[in-house]
């Protein structure tokens, strides 16, 4: 009977110790060299068609190269036409998952008409803490399936990002992206995840201008309260500067979802851009504003431009509405304008 016992013990560890080994060499082969293997077994676990990859090359765990990735479901289509990606498995059993390096080409985002649904709580956290070192998206294209023929996507270039998320907080060392409006753009800050809402610590972009954010972006109709400082803006963005605004700041309170119902109050100065062989001096007015932003209308209370000294100013107050159909009142007044400034 012990013999039995014995010799039954015996197999019982040897298929266990065969299992445990063969799970080790495969994961080992999947972290190393099993790219296309693990592809083929996403492709047999989604339903049908719904992700193709051209080639791949690498394994999970160590440089991964995907090449003609496209996904699609019911809402949208995604379509990637090269993904290199590079992480360290060795700081898993910290609950860090940490990303060298990410590199993408072109991601060209189409998304589907789907019927409304009601909306859901913001991701507020990761299960493991994350860090991406370096990543880089060399293109980015947003299309509307619905909309018209030969219409123009959003188009976003030369996308670089190094971040840290934990817990609920993101912490973005740099950000940067092009775009034909705008040119470069630069981002820092630290970014604060709620479940209705967003939370800025602040927030800074840099170029054609500087402009800080802080405050709530409430989400889901729950309450706004942003401050946002400016200092050296242009317009137009791009290109020869027809006028410039020194230093802005504004102020936002209210719900900006669903019920439109909000406060904006402005404060700052404006002035005409002129060329540089130009002998006039440039005229710089001081700008005060507050309104009132609803779904169809902006009431504006109080309007106040004014100059320097004895420049005088125009003051104005109004309604425009815009739904059901354009309408607008406006009333103004000019105080002590100097003729000189016309002529």
């Amino acid at each position: 009977m012990k013999k039995a016992l014995h010799l039954l013990f015996t197999l019982l560890f040897a298929l266990l110790g065969g299992s445990l080994v063969l799970t080790v060499v495969a994961l080992a082969y999947l972290g190393v060299a099993g790219a296309p293997l693990a592809v083929e077994l996403a492709q047999r676990v989604l339903p049908a068609g719904q992700l193709q990859v051209a080639q791949a090359r690498g394994g999970l765990f160590g440089p991964l190269h995907l090449e003609g990735l496209v996904f699609e479901n019911d809402s949208a289509r995604v379509e990637l036409d090269r993904l290199d990606l590079d992480w360290r498995p060795s700081r898993l059993h910290l609950g860090q998952l940490r990303i060298s390096k990410l590199d993408a080409g072109h991601l060209r985002l189409t998304l589907k008409p789907t019927p409304p649904a009601p909306a859901e709580p913001l991701l507020t956290q990761l299960p493991l803490r994350l860090r991406v070192d370096d990543a880089r998206l060399a293109r980015f294209e947003l299309f509307h399936s619905n909309n018209p023929p030969g219409s123009e996507p959003l188009v976003v270039s030369a996308i670089e990002a190094r971040f840290r998320w934990r817990k609920e907080r993101i912490h973005i060392e740099r950000l940067s992206a092009s775009h034909a409006l705008s040119g470069p753009l630069l981002a820092s800050g630290e970014l604060v995840l709620e479940p209705q809402a967003l939370r800025f610590e602040p927030l800074q972009v840099s170029g054609p201008g500087v402009v800080v954010v802080q405050g709530r972006l409430g989400l889901m109709g729950s309450e706004t309260h942003l401050g946002l400082g400016a200092r050296r803006l242009r317009w137009p963005l791009t290109g020869p500067a027809q006028v410039e605004m020194p230093q802005l700041r504004l102020g936002l309170h209210g719900v900006l979802t669903e019920t439109v119902r909000a406060r904006i109050d402005l404060q700052g100065r404006l002035r005409a851009a002129l060329p540089a062989e130009a002998q006039a001096t440039a005229l710089e007015v001081g700008l005060e504003a507050s309104a009132q932003l609803a779904a169809d209308q902006l009431q504006l209370d109080h309007l106040r431009l004014s100059g320097h000294g004895d420049q005088g100013g125009l003051s104005a107050q109004g309604r425009v509405q815009w739904a059901p159909a354009l309408n607008i009142e406006a009333e103004a007044r000019l105080e002590q304008l100097n003729p000189g400034l016309l002529f």
